[in-house]
């Protein structure tokens, strides 16, 4: 998860940082700021949505592959 989050960080413009979020449907806040905000408006601004515990249904909303 770290790495992940260490790769998420270092993305170029442009890359959607705010679609990244843990195992458990929810969005892991950083050590400083508040982009854990940010990233929560911007996933509702595209349909996702988070029940009371701040967590979303991952069988609904997780990408799945087309292969």
């Amino acid at each position: 998860a770290r790495w992940a989050g260490r790769a998420m960080a270092a993305c170029p413009p442009g890359i959607p940082w705010w679609r990244v979020i843990n195992a458990q449907g929810k969005i892991s806040p950083r050590s400083e700021g508040d982009s854990h905000i940010r990233q929560r408006r911007l996933l509702e601004q595209e349909g996702i949505v988070f029940n009371d515990r701040g967590r979303t249904d991952l069988k609904r909303f997780q990408w799945q592959r087309n292969l």
